[in-house]
């Protein structure tokens, strides 16, 4: 028998929506999200009055899987010293191949920048960075969003572009020229 995939790594968190937003945060994708309890799940992990949250996130590839689970019942243990060093047994490192964390970062200042105001339609925009250039989707309700969001993103520092690429709802979505494009742009 050999592995043919990781298939999914559990990590017990504290914080469940903390941990959701990590990952979300890195391009997984939250998949799943169940309460469970009862015999069967005792019997199941080889714990009593089991009550616990199960989240289910998938990496951007499809293949892997992350279970972020929170105990309820009985409470999750610490199972040594917060600050155990990297020879201690157990889990010490996930990694993941990721674009471009600078983009990353870009995105999330230009998301902190953009939805500042306390009504700001945050719902249905997303926000993309690529080679630095900010990729604004999704529909706004009126024309005023649209251009105070494209200005906005061009006040973060490191943004090298905008396109703006937001619309009425009812309204076509304006095309994007192909990514590789803006960036030989630049």
């Amino acid at each position: 028998m050999t592995v043919k995939r990781m298939d999914n790594v559990l990590i017990v968190v504290d914080d469940v929506e903390a941990a959701i937003a990590f990952f979300t945060e890195l391009g997984l994708e939250l998949v799943g999200r169940m309460s469970v309890e009862g015999e069967a799940v005792d019997r199941l992990v080889g714990l009593d009055g089991v009550r616990a949250d199960l989240i289910t996130l998938r990496t951007p590839d499809g293949h892997g899987r992350i279970e972020l689970d929170k105990f309820h019942a009985p409470p999750a243990v610490r199972a040594g010293p917060e600050d155990a060093p990297v020879n201690a047994l157990g889990i010490r490192r996930i990694m993941f191949a990721v674009d471009d964390i600078d983009d990353v970062t870009l995105a999330r200042k230009v998301e902190t920048e953009i939805f500042r105001a306390p009504d700001a339609p945050k719902g249905d925009v997303s926000v993309d960075v690529q080679a630095g250039v900010v990729y604004l989707r999704g529909t706004v309700a009126d024309d005023a969003w649209i251009q105070r969001f494209s200005d906005d993103a061009k006040k973060v520092d490191g943004i090298k572009g905008v396109k703006n690429l937001l619309h009425r709802p009812g309204t076509p979505a304006p095309a994007a020229e192909p990514r590789s494009a803006a960036q030989e742009r630049l």
